[in-house]
């Protein structure tokens, strides 16, 4: 379970991200491409190109956590659409995506 906080904020990133991409290339895609700040403790929501995998960042006042989540079977069959680079979800909408089920 990832930890959420009322006023915690969570961003998704609309277009596939590399997923050989560690903590410090999405720190960089957070700052340069979202113009989010990714010290700010909000969670960043990330999937790969074949749509079965998600990673999720986020600062807690101690460091960066990265999260992986790859699924068992299928791909993403729910994933935004949109000419903005960034979304902001609520907590039902990310867990949503986050526990779908694959035909």
């Amino acid at each position: 379970m990832i930890p959420l906080n009322p006023n915690q904020r969570i961003f998704v990133a609309v277009s596939a991200v590399d997923f050989r991409a560690g903590i410090d290339a999405l720190v960089a895609r957070c700052q340069k491409q979202l113009a989010q700040d990714p010290q700010a403790g909000h969670l960043f929501v990330f999937r790969n190109r074949r749509g079965n995998a998600l990673k999720i960042l986020r600062y807690d006042q101690n460091g960066f956590l990265l999260c992986q989540k790859r699924f068992s079977t299928g791909t993403l069959k729910q994933w935004p659409r949109s000419p903005h680079a960034l979304l902001q979800f609520t907590k039902e909408q990310f867990f949503k995506v986050l526990y779908q089920k694959a035909p």
